[in-house]
């Protein structure tokens, strides 16, 4: 007799929508409208809370096992709200449908929707789209890095033995581009984060000195 320790666990069960299920299999065998029908009933079904993104992707992958289709996968379903929005800018027309849900996907990886909608914001094109979400990513990445510099720089206590203000000052202003006004200035970000960590440390040992 098995114990209550050593008893099998029970897996949970997965909820799927039959008519997505259905859909997809129809989509894959193209009798359906289109894509953009799947894509268009599919959102509205997350929207009126009849089928969570959960339910959504466990029934695509269902679905799946009869035959995938090249272009809907069950990682974009975050992105099919965006996808519908991004469709209706100018120059959009000429892009695949794949394209756009791979757009709409790292728009959606930014910070949600809330990012979605800044980025499309006052936005009617598609390379205009395209554009101001290239330069979010950059602006993302460019925090990451900084933020992880001063992380580091926070836990772990650098040796300033060997390093001099001129290699200091080296890292401030000959790594950085030279432009004359500094509000358009721009700097390598790990530079940067190098600096910010000494200044930290010297900061720190200044304050040890003052306390002494």
């Amino acid at each position: 007799m098995a114990t209550k320790e050593n008893a099998p666990k029970q897996e949970k069960a997965i909820i799927l929508d039959s008519s997505i299920v259905k859909d997809y299999r129809q989509l894959v065998k193209n009798s359906l409208e289109s894509h953009w029908g799947f894509i268009t009933n599919t959102e509205a079904k997350m929207v009126d809370g009849s089928a969570s993104i959960r339910i959504v992707k466990a029934s695509i992958n269902e679905a799946s096992k009869d035959g995938k289709d090249s272009i809907i996968k069950a990682s974009q379903v975050e992105g099919f709200g965006t996808a519908l929005k991004v469709r209706k800018l100018t120059g959009a027309d000429k892009q695949t449908i794949s394209t756009i849900l791979k757009a709409s996907m790292r728009a959606k990886r930014l910070d949600g929707v809330d990012a979605v909608d800044a980025l499309l914001d006052g936005i009617k094109t598609w390379d205009g789209f395209i554009a101001r979400l290239e330069d979010a990513e950059e602006s993302k990445a460019e925090a990451k890095a900084e933020a992880e510099a001063t992380e580091e720089a926070t836990e772990k206590p650098i040796d300033l033995a060997g390093i001099t203000w001129e290699a200091l000052a080296e890292i401030v202003i000959k790594k950085a581009s030279m432009e004359k006004n500094m509000a358009d200035a721009s700097c390598d970000t790990k530079l940067a984060g190098q600096a910010t960590a000494i200044w930290h440390q010297l900061v720190k040992n200044s304050k040890v000195k003052a306390n002494a």
